[in-house]
């Protein structure tokens, strides 16, 4: 990819620089490691306007002009949601969530281009000028221009909004913010806490332990939210071997040779110039920053791109410590203090901004299910302790609940660095032996002796080489998405409105730009995507829904979960086509077999990425359980150093998670109690003539022998009840023997409701009756049953739910017969069935509406996909099939195209 100029951060001298070159007819791209654009005023909370702000630039007018005539400072979203606007306007493409990774050369050894990395992996960006538009000049650190050292001493400054003030830290209060929440206009103090200190050195983790540091002095009890980071003038500049320049605040009487290097291949627009104290100012001045964006850019029109020697920066920095934790969310945040407390040398590294995941950034302050003892207490009761608000027994202050985390982790020596993401696995044979972590100033090697998965996506066992399940793997199966705007002091707001796979940058992004403009009203933008499905590790021991419901004890037992199947979304395990899950509450035992990556050593998954059939997920990955799970695989690394995980004795793991309280004392040296015994098995098959719940039973077994038994009983039958029972049951299992009673019964069958696409909320099942005979119709595989299904196509009622849809396309493709193609491409020609992919976030902003758990615009897509993707499996020749799938090939909606995908490249 080649841009002639290419843009790092959001940063409004970089937009505005952006903009200027944009018009002038150059080709711009613009990356930047935040999920949203203006981080040099939402990062920290710089939202207090000056008393003589010019609006002079259309810039200033659009992001300010609102704000100044209501004499009010800023409100994070609309200044995110106006860039977005405006850059979007210009046509100027943005890469959300992507970092530096180095500097690149072509074959002469000049300087071509940067890599750059995010979730989808490594790009090549070649560029003939790259503005870094980063107030602390990230991108020329990383290109190993000369910096001086930091001052001896530095400023920083820490905001929040509300909140009481405690021992002794002094807080200036510099505006009065307003928003908006469910109990109507509300108004805070924007506080801001000033203090004097040291910087060890220019290394990105000296800057995290400067933030680290701030973070803990500067809170206040009962804040309604924080800053993502610190401000912080630290005194290295750029050049320090030039005069400083003293303009006294005229940042368009910079020259270019104080901001430029490389013969004009990288521009500085940064608060690292050498310039005196009132241009500085003034370099990250609302305003000012803006005409200093239109300065760099007229300087760089006027300046002939050319060729210069790749500046040679060292090799990235190495660090060695025993426990890596990889995210620092729901699990990760645990396993860092249980690890940190071990008395080993322990760093958490997270993407966003702040500790605990889905239950703090994620807005989701409030339980569902999840046993609630353990770890979970000590979490509950400390966060507790850190507010002056009051909650009920299943919440907490989101607020208070980050700062535990971030006092927990620091007490016992931990190191947390944000803003960091995975950039690749170390691995040595079969051992995963630490990572290489991107950061905003290039990458960062970590040398673990164990590494704790809880990226949530099994990113770090997928990088070593772990197979993995993706999302939607197989029978497109999703469970729903949502980002939540956010106001000070919300602390519950949950949504489900998408289908986002957040392995997937382009998809993420989108995502973003999406809920900023869904959400446009509130006071600032949700940071964490709320998701209940990511990819998922194959490990030593895969848990399955009958693992749950029949309450399996393991030998290797490490944690207790309890909840409903809160799915979400729909199912595709047969048990649930014969028994749709309920809404009761299930017990769930969690083995140390389902951290643990088939083939891979050194490495503990946690959280949404273990090893579970997708099935089984929602009964095991409520947030209670979770943190008690990321302790425990926390303690485990800490147990295990360079040890073989496997090797430890899983009786002392348990010992300590009875003494912790995550473990009942019975747990402790438990017995499988699987298998079940004959009788048992027998006994759940007859009783499912009554209670189809005990079936369950029989899936426990190996599917031969499940065939054997149930065959049996449908042979052993002796009324017409029982046989079309144990007939569907087979069908399920695609096994023809009662295909005939099957028949009947579908083909005697009228259409009923059905079930249409249904993320909140949604219990029992995903599909009607006659939608699961269908399926076990289908699964005979017998050509002589094409007829009827035909048949049933034809009468669909004209607003059929996606169900109906969804079990006559698996019919179909499963019968694999080729006459079946041209009843599903009857199908998709009727009114509205297709033409529901988005290859755009303009596409995705249009399906917008202010539901926070819309379901009509996904339920029309998976119709259409699910049709699609069977007619082509039939015929992939047919040019309906391949128009759709090629049009799901490249929609925004990662888990879609990754669908579409795997059949279009197989």
């Amino acid at each position: 990819m080649h841009s002639q100029i290419l843009i790092y951060s959001g940063s409004l001298a970089g937009i505005s620089a952006a903009l200027d070159l944009k018009s002038q007819g150059k080709e711009v791209l613009l990356f930047t490691h935040r999920n949203y654009l203006g981080e040099d005023l939402c990062d920290s909370l710089r939202l207090a306007l000056p008393a003589d702000l010019s609006l002079d630039h259309p810039l200033a007018q659009r992001l300010y002009g609102k704000a100044v005539a209501e004499k009010r400072p800023l409100r994070p979203m609309e200044i995110k949601h106006v860039l977005d606007q405006v850059l979007a306007e210009a046509d100027i493409p943005v890469m959300l969530g992507s970092a530096p990774v180095k500097f690149l050369s072509d074959d002469a050894g000049n300087l071509s281009g940067l890599r750059v990395h995010n979730r989808s992996g490594d790009f090549d960006l070649a560029f003939d000028t790259l503005i870094d538009g980063s107030l602390q000049g990230d991108l020329l650190r990383l290109a190993g221009l000369p910096f001086s050292d930091p001052a001896a001493e530095i400023n920083v400054i820490r905001r929040v909004i509300g909140g009481v003030s405690q021992d002794q830290v002094q807080w200036q209060a510099e505006a009065e913010v307003e928003f908006t929440n469910d109990e109507g206009t509300q108004c805070a103090t924007l506080w801001a806490h000033h203090y004097s200190t040291t910087l060890q050195d220019g290394s990105w983790g000296a800057w995290m332990d400067l933030e680290q540091q701030a973070r803990i002095k500067a809170y206040r009890p009962g804040q309604d939210l924080s800053a993502d980071g610190i401000f912080a003038f630290t005194g290295e500049t750029l050049f320090p071997e030039t005069e400083c320049l003293k303009t006294k605040g005229d940042v368009t009487q910079i020259p270019a040779t104080l901001c430029s290097a490389l013969q004009g291949k990288l521009w500085a627009t940064g608060s690292i110039l050498n310039v005196d104290q009132d241009t500085r100012d003034a370099l990250i001045r609302h305003d000012h920053a803006i005409s200093f964006g239109q300065h760099i850019a007229s300087m760089i029109l006027a300046t002939a791109p050319a060729t210069c020697p790749l500046t040679r920066p060292s090799s990235p920095p190495e660090i060695s410590l025993d426990v890596l934790v990889m995210g620092g969310g729901t699990g990760g945040a645990p396993a860092a203090i249980a690890a940190a407390r071990s008395g080993k040398k322990t760093l958490v590294a997270e993407y966003l901004s702040g500790l605990g995941g889905v239950g703090t950034l994620g807005l989701i302050g409030r339980y569902w299910f999840g046993n609630r003892v353990g770890f979970t207490a000590e979490i509950d009761q400390g966060a507790q302790e850190l507010t002056t608000k009051t909650f009920r027994s299943d919440s907490w202050d989101v607020e208070a609940k980050m700062q535990w985390y971030h006092q927990q982790i620091t007490k016992a020596g931990g190191h947390i660095w944000y803003k960091t993401m995975l950039s690749r696995a170390i691995v040595e044979g079969n051992r995963v032996k630490g990572a290489v972590l991107c950061t905003p100033r290039g990458e960062i090697t970590i040398n673990a002796k164990c590494v704790v998965d809880a990226s949530g996506a099994a990113e770090v066992a997928y990088a070593a080489g772990a197979q993995t399940v993706s999302i939607g793997q197989g029978r497109l199966a999703l469970q729903g998405t949502g980002l939540p705007g956010r106001n000070p002091g919300s602390n519950y707001t949950n949504t489900d409105y998408d289908f986002v796979d957040d392995s997937d940058a382009k998809d993420m992004g989108s995502a973003h730009v999406t809920a900023r403009e869904k959400f446009k009203q509130a006071f600032d933008a949700g940071q964490h995507l709320d998701s209940r499905e990511r990819r998922r590790v194959v490990g030593d021991y895969e848990i399955t829904p009958m693992d749950i419901r029949l309450s399996r004890i393991f030998p290797d037992t490490v944690v207790r979960a309890q909840s409903n199947f809160d799915t979400h979304g729909y199912t595709v395990h047969p048990l649930f086509m014969i028994v749709p899950p309920d809404h009761d509450e299930q017990i769930a035992y969690i083995p140390l077999r389902s951290l643990l990556p088939k083939g891979l050593n050194g490495i503990l998954v946690t959280g949404l990425g273990i090893s579970a059939h997708r099935d089984a997920m929602p009964v095991i990955r409520m947030q209670a359980d979770v943190q008690n799970q990321g302790y425990a695989a926390g303690m485990i690394a800490a147990m295990a150093g360079d040890q073989d995980i496997r090797s430890l004795d899983i009786q002392e793991i348990q010992s300590k998670l009875v003494d912790t309280g995550i473990l009942n004392p019975e747990i402790k040296g438990a017995p499988d109690s699987f298998p079940l015994s004959d009788d048992e098995i027998e006994q759940g098959i007859q009783t499912s003539l009554t209670d189809p719940n005990t079936i369950d039973r029989v899936f426990t077994l190996p599917p031969e022998q499940a065939l054997d038994k149930i065959r049996s009983a449908f042979l052993q039958a002796t009324d017409e009840k029982a046989k079309a029972h144990f007939a569907f049951i087979l069908g399920i299992l695609e096994d023809a023997s009662g295909i005939e009673t099957l028949t009947e019964t579908v083909k005697n069958t009228p259409w009923d409701k059905g079930w249409n696409y249904t993320g909140m909320g949604q219990f029992g099942e995903s599909m009607s009756t006659l939608d699961a005979h269908i399926i076990a119709l289908g699964r005979c595989k017998d050509p002589k049953t094409l007829p009827v299904l035909k048949t049933k196509a034809e009468s669909l009622p004209e607003d059929a739910a996606f169900s109906h849809y969804r079990v006559l396309a698996e019919a179909f493709e499963t019968i694999n017969d080729p006459a079946g193609a041209a009843i599903l491409q009857t199908l998709l020609e009727k009114p509205g069935i297709t033409g529901h992919h988005l290859h755009s976030t303009t596409d995705r902003l249009a399906t917008i509406t202010d539901n926070s758990e819309e379901t009509a615009f996904r339920n029309h897509a998976l119709i259409e996909l699910h049709l699609a993707t069977s007619l082509y499996q039939l015929d992939p020749q047919n040019d309906v099939a391949i128009q759709i799938m090629q049009n799901y090939a490249r929609d925004l909606r990662g888990v879609f195209a990754a669908h579409a995908n795997r059949f279009l490249n197989t």
